[in-house]
């Protein structure tokens, strides 16, 4: 579940600020990419160091898809944040 939202995090796809706050974030991926990042975040959660990046289609909110560069990396052992951080943008 997504516990924290940038306030950048809007305006990227759409929906309004705090939407995706409490939601799995894996839900809005297009069925045909969500195998693929379904296996990614298990991969980062295990402890993959790279991290990764990735692109995937996303559901805006006016229910379009759009393609959206992820990078995510494992931050869960780090006390300030305990958690997997995952950036999003999309170039329209």
């Amino acid at each position: 579940m997504t516990r924290f939202e940038s306030l950048a995090a809007a305006g990227v796809l759409g929906y309004p600020a705090g939407y995706v706050v409490g939601r799995n974030p894996l839900e809005s991926i297009h069925p045909r990419d969500a195998r693929e990042a379904r296996s990614a975040f298990r991969a980062l959660v295990a402890g993959d160091p790279g991290g990764f990046t990735a692109q995937y289609r996303v559901r805006r909110a006016n229910g379009a898809w759009t393609r959206l560069e992820v990078t995510g990396q494992n931050l869960l052992e780090d006390p300030r944040v305990r958690g997997v951080v995952a950036c999003g943008r999309c170039d329209q």
